[in-house]
């Protein structure tokens, strides 16, 4: 069924891509019910903490090749942060750019 859809293609596809494939066979099965199914699937692909700032880190230290994470200096105490960046994204900006910067806040 819609299940074994989601399963079979959980480590390829996005849930909004799956979302039309799946409504294609099953119509009846919601764009949230695919992607709740898809989050909890596919967990297993990239959840390795039940904490998210560790698990994000150790899942970037498998990949030592491809990310960088940073070690920011002088945050607060009651600030909670991971800095990472592509290897593959910085090299080709390399001398090009002097300063790249995201800012995400949340309470």
């Amino acid at each position: 069924g819609a299940l074994s859809i989601v399963r079979e293609n959980v480590e390829w596809l996005t849930p909004v891509s799956m979302v039309g494939k799946v409504q294609a066979a099953f119509p009846e099965v919601t764009a949230q019910q695919v992607y709740t199914v898809w989050s909890q699937m596919s967990q297993l692909y990239w959840r390795r903490d039940d904490l998210q700032l560790p698990s994000a880190a150790k899942l970037l230290a498998e990949y030592p090749e491809d990310v960088d994470v940073f070690s920011p200096v002088d945050v607060p105490d009651d600030v909670e942060i991971l800095c990472w960046g592509m290897k593959k994204i910085a090299a080709p900006l390399k001398g090009k750019i002097f300063e790249v910067g995201l800012d995400a806040t949340c309470k």
